[in-house]
């Protein structure tokens, strides 16, 4: 198989695992709470708007990776302040190893802003499609690496 194949699925994989279920856990969620789960999800969907364009083999709209690039950046820098002690508990889905690992969450949170920075310069810079599919399934496996430390499995 060829290598930006297996990217491409790493990519959709990392992509389904964190955007199912974000509808659902909006359910009842109010506060700074709903705020998170609202950049999440927003991330999410920067993260699907990304794969969509890297996959485009007659073009890609450069504009859409770098907005969604700067938006994860965005996004990725508020998370510690989205996660204040004692907002655990449904409905959110976070776990208490937030808190209790509050140094590794927060470094997960900057390694998403790093590699969300880096493919938006990649992109910048007009680097090759390779490249791309490369920094993105990096991007891909910070935010499914947190998901996996800090976020409840979905039942």
């Amino acid at each position: 198989m060829p290598k930006t194949t297996t990217i491409t699925k790493s990519a959709l994989l990392v992509i389904a695992i964190a955007g199912s279920g974000f509808a659902i856990a909006h359910g009842g969620a109010t506060g700074i709470v709903k705020e998170r789960m609202d950049d999440m999800s927003a991330m999410g969907k920067a993260m699907k708007t990304i794969v969509k364009q890297l996959k485009n083999k007659t073009s890609m709209d450069a504009g859409a990776v770098i907005q969604s690039s700067q938006l994860i950046v965005k996004h990725s820098s508020m998370i510690p302040q989205m996660f204040p002690q004692g907002t655990h508990g449904k409905p959110s889905e976070a776990l208490p190893a937030i808190w209790t690992n509050w140094n590794d969450f927060t470094a997960a949170a900057d390694k998403t802003k790093d590699e969300a920075n880096k493919l938006q310069q990649l992109m910048t810079s007009e680097a090759s499609r390779p490249q791309l599919m490369k920094q993105f399934a990096t991007l891909g496996k910070t935010c499914k690496g947190c998901h996996t430390d800090f976020r409840a499995a979905k039942e």
